[in-house]
């Protein structure tokens, strides 16, 4: 039953994200092919037109991944609808396990859209050697070194989007619990739990500074390079603390599930 309860969620919050991931591809490529032409003023801000639409439309596309999979929960669980949802042969918190996984499909497929999107636009033989120059790599396998930063990198912006997903699943989850201005206190639930994790991952990474001149550097000494090895300790430790938010915020919203829910 999870499997067909992914399909209609995934479909409803798809439908909209394949018109921004489409058109913004579109307009990544024409901008690259436009940018071929030299000596053309009249192309070349035709191509930063076309350039910047599509970044807009693909950053679209992640942010409604994430707006419409709210809204999916709200009109689907907690509106109208809920009581047909909620008298399914379905266990509550299957409902809740489709959003997420809904929520993880559509922001990967728009993350993924919006880095090939830009390699499109941007990538040519000096884009590594740029990416080099941000940090003192020193090791002779440096392609390599250069290629786990992007991997990390990729990894933290997903699980990053995926928590601001969750916080926003949670404040429904228990703003909805209440009778009246629902919404609101949704907001301010969703909000409020996104900065006090935050507060916590700076508070983790102070204290990596402790054992590590690299990271205290980082937040204390702007005119030092950014170190290869911190930065690899800084991705790995801001991923690992989005993966426990992540099943922190799960096993909250799982446990005000199992007390029922207040349909509007």
């Amino acid at each position: 039953m999870l499997k067909n309860l992914v399909k209609y969620d995934f479909k409803w919050v798809f439908k909209n994200l394949i018109i921004f991931i489409g058109l913004g591809l579109i307009l990544s490529i024409i901008g690259r092919l436009l940018d071929l032409i030299d000596n053309s003023l009249v192309f070349k801000i035709i191509t930063g037109i076309c350039e910047g639409a599509a970044i807009s439309m693909l950053l679209s596309a992640v942010i409604n991944a994430l707006i419409r999979t709210w809204v999916r929960t709200i009109s689907n669980v907690y509106g109208d609808a809920g009581y047909l949802t909620n008298t399914l042969p379905v266990k509550r918190i299957s409902h809740y396990d489709s959003k997420i996984i809904t929520l993880s499909i559509s922001l990967v497929v728009s993350i993924i859209a919006t880095l090939i999107g830009l390699l499109i636009m941007y990538y040519n033989e000096n884009t590594i050697d740029a990416i080099k120059n941000m940090f003192s790599i020193l090791e002779s396998s440096v392609n390599g070194s250069v290629a786990l930063l992007i991997v990390l990198g990729v990894i933290l912006i997903i699980l990053q989007f995926m928590f601001i997903g969750l916080c926003g699943l949670n404040g429904i989850v228990y703003g909805y619990a209440y009778n009246d201005k629902k919404l609101s206190k949704s907001l301010v639930l969703g909000v409020g739990s996104y900065f006090c994790f935050n507060i916590v991952t700076i508070l983790v990474f102070l204290f990596l500074g402790i054992f590590d001149d690299g990271i205290k550097n980082m937040f204390f000494n702007a005119n030092e390079k950014v170190e290869y090895t911190s930065m690899i300790v800084l991705l790995i430790a801001g991923a690992l603390l989005y993966c426990v938010y992540i099943t922190v915020l799960y096993v909250l919203s799982k446990k005000k599930l199992d007390k029922g829910i207040n349909i509007d």
